[in-house]
């Protein structure tokens, strides 16, 4: 090989090779992604179970995470799959399952408000695989997570008695099937977020 076909390809494929490893692994060191999070102090049974024909078109939220990046290249935040659970804080009653959904809203400087999909994606099923976030450099993004109401003919019904409170639990789902309530390690509800079920 002449010498002038080596410095085109050191120039040409090797540096620039070499820059995007580094850049690569440069955006993965440290922490520059600020998270905080709001969670709803209580849930109204009779918005969670309703008997509104139009259930399915509502959503209810129950906490908002927000996602900033101070970074001077684009980074990525895995959001933890999250179940959601009713619970007796007595006990008496077994956990029931939720629905959970969330939804992306990118920061809008122009706006300055965030602006969201329509569009409530899947939240607590195997095939969720810790959907990443994407954050543009000195970019903000807030996610919603909700719950779907349920809908009940007789929102009186005893068998939504008991239940005082809603669990927000993150979970690492490797089981290769559906997470509920009843079937996620007892040790994961130890750090879950409660939110108050008021009548």
């Amino acid at each position: 090989m002449k010498f002038e076909s080596k410095i085109k390809l050191f120039f040409g494929i090797l540096i620039p090779l070499v820059i995007i490893i580094t850049l690569a692994v440069i955006s993965n060191m440290g922490d520059s992604i600020k998270v905080s999070k709001q969670t709803v102090n209580y849930v109204i049974l009779n918005e969670l179970f309703t008997n509104d024909s139009k259930y399915y078109d509502k959503n209810i939220i129950l906490q908002n995470i927000t996602l900033q990046n101070d970074y001077f290249l684009p980074r990525k935040y895995a959001l933890p799959m999250v179940i959601v659970c009713l619970n007796d804080k007595e006990g008496s009653k077994g956990r029931m399952s939720l629905s959970a959904r969330y939804s992306e809203g990118t920061y809008n400087y122009n706006y300055n408000r965030y602006l969201f999909d329509d569009i409530f994606f899947g939240f607590d099923s195997y095939y969720y695989n810790n959907r990443a976030i994407e954050l543009p450099t000195n970019g903000k993004k807030m996610i919603k997570i909700s719950v779907q109401p349920q809908y009940r003919y007789n929102t009186q019904d005893d068998y939504l008695k008991g239940y005082d409170e809603i669990l927000i639990v993150e979970t690492n789902n490797n089981k290769g099937y559906y997470s509920y309530c009843d079937n996620i390690e007892a040790s994961e509800f130890d750090n879950a977020v409660h939110v108050n079920l008021i009548e």
